[in-house]
């Protein structure tokens, strides 16, 4: 299917065109790169004088675009040729490996043309005083608003974590590595495995910890659930106080809510499984409708299907 990119990145001073997506590029599957902003023709697969060398995900060019008006950021139109094989394996270091001792939140990566993606994330060397790492995926379509699509678990040692294939379905996502602890450190990295042409499941998943089991009314985090039609939940509780009982709500703008389900006794102590719960509406929360008084929280998983 010849597709029009949009992911890349242009280096005018070694002449070179990047397909961020793409593991390895063709020069068979090229036909055409135009210099938008100076309406120039930088290659054409049928002019020798316009031609390019391929390596790796990188396109070499024979136009010079060393001088005159080019800029490494002129929007450029490419007209390459995708098969199932040439995204089979695009892989990213969106995260390169290095210590973090405060939360940080990384700029936009742009995944335009990519259908799903799995992450992997690596902990390599870890330090401090009951240090806590938490990694949440976030997607955004206009850039301003974003939302968690997908929380892994809580790193407190080194490990590897890695997700399921993602459907995305908006045009950045972003990374926030929460560390908390006393002198915490964590060095770790992000790598993101695309896939364009392989269908994938939408799948959300949060982790929430600030829901009160011991008082009536406290809500979860919303998980933003539009396009999934099942959720579920696991409720893991400290031993000690009384059983509280929590339910599924469902929201349409994020402020107005409905209970939905049933309302699911929890043991204190265990963890307790909630849903599955059939519902197509955009936001979804727990709510605590019963409290069970002394009760302690571990964490709350919620997940869209």
């Amino acid at each position: 299917m010849r597709t029009v990119i949009t992911n890349y990145t242009f280096n005018k001073a070694t002449k070179q065109v990047t397909l961020s997506d793409f593991g390895t590029v063709s020069l068979s599957n090229l036909f055409l790169i135009v210099d938008v902003t100076n309406g120039v023709t930088i290659f054409q697969a049928n002019d020798p004088t316009l031609g390019a060398t391929a390596s790796s995900n990188v396109f070499s060019l024979t136009y010079d675009t060393t001088g005159g008006s080019f800029n490494n950021s002129d929007a450029l139109q490419i007209f390459y040729e995708v098969s199932s094989l040439s995204l089979a394996g695009a892989s990213a270091t969106d995260i390169a490996s290095a210590a973090i001792t405060t939360t940080l939140t990384s700029a936009g990566i742009s995944i335009e043309n990519t259908q799903c993606a799995s992450f992997n994330v690596a902990v390599t060397v870890v330090s401090g005083t009951t240090p806590t790492l938490d990694v949440v995926i976030q997607e955004t379509v206009d850039g301003t608003n974003w939302y968690d699509i997908y929380h892994f678990e809580r790193f407190t040692t080194t490990g590897f974590l890695s997700s399921p294939k993602i459907r995305l379905a908006g045009t950045q996502i972003r990374y926030i590595r929460t560390v908390s602890g006393t002198t915490p450190s964590f060095t770790n990295s992000v790598v993101r495995f695309s896939r364009q042409t392989e269908p994938a499941t939408l799948n959300r998943r949060i982790f929430d910890r600030a829901i009160s089991p011991s008082t009536a009314s406290s809500n979860s985090a919303a998980i933003n659930c539009e396009g999934t039609d099942t959720l579920q939940a696991l409720v893991v509780l400290a031993a000690g106080g009384s059983n509280p009982s929590i339910q599924f709500q469902v929201s349409e703008d994020n402020a107005n809510w409905a209970s939905v389900g049933t309302t699911t006794a929890c043991t204190v102590g265990s963890t307790t499984a909630i849903g599955p719960v059939i519902s197509s509406s955009k936001f979804a929360r727990l709510t605590v409708t019963s409290a069970g008084a002394g009760s302690t929280l571990t964490y709350v998983g919620i997940r869209a299907l």
